[in-house]
């Protein structure tokens, strides 16, 4: 399989693509993005909830332990350099790919009881499962999942990570 990655992931050593900032919802792809920014920060400026960041390159990306995407739509808004596709071909829960997966360092596995990211959720995307003598384990539903965060900033063990399926 083919990854297509950019020319600042090349130069530091990303060739798998993995590591990719999160660029704000609606965004174009992630080449044809850079292409068209012109980091001039009104995105970053217009997010309500702060979590747009500069990243590498001065070009905007989201930092989840700042908080939570709400789908607002005013980076877009914002934007006078036509780095996002059109709101109207963009329905808010296709904004973007991003699910959430809960990783290896969860609390439950240290058998540690923790539902942080679970209180977390409006979209009721994570449950736990209960079974005979272990702690439940969360489970993600990924039709439910919008990828917004709420769950990533609060958890104590960065066990949640946002990325495409």
């Amino acid at each position: 399989m083919n990854t297509i990655i950019s020319r600042a992931q090349f130069i530091r050593g990303n060739l798998s693509g993995r590591h990719s900032p999160i660029r704000p919802p609606g965004s174009k792809p992630e080449i044809k993005f850079l292409e068209a920014c012109t980091q001039c920060k009104e995105c970053i400026t217009a997010c309500p909830e702060g979590i747009l960041v500069r990243g590498a390159g001065r070009y905007p990306q989201i930092n989840f332990m700042l908080g939570e995407c709400t789908f607002c739509g005013e980076c877009a808004t914002h934007c006078n350099s036509h780095a996002f596709i059109p709101q109207s071909t963009t329905p808010e829960r296709q904004a973007w790919s991003l699910r959430a997966f809960i990783n290896n360092q969860c609390l439950v596995l240290k058998k540690v009881l923790c539902e942080i990211c679970k209180d977390q959720c409006e979209q009721q995307a994570i449950s736990f499962h209960f079974q005979a003598n272990t702690l439940p384990y969360p489970v993600i539903n990924s039709e439910n999942c919008t990828g917004c965060g709420a769950c990533y900033g609060p958890c104590p063990t960065n066990a949640i990570q946002l990325r495409s399926p």
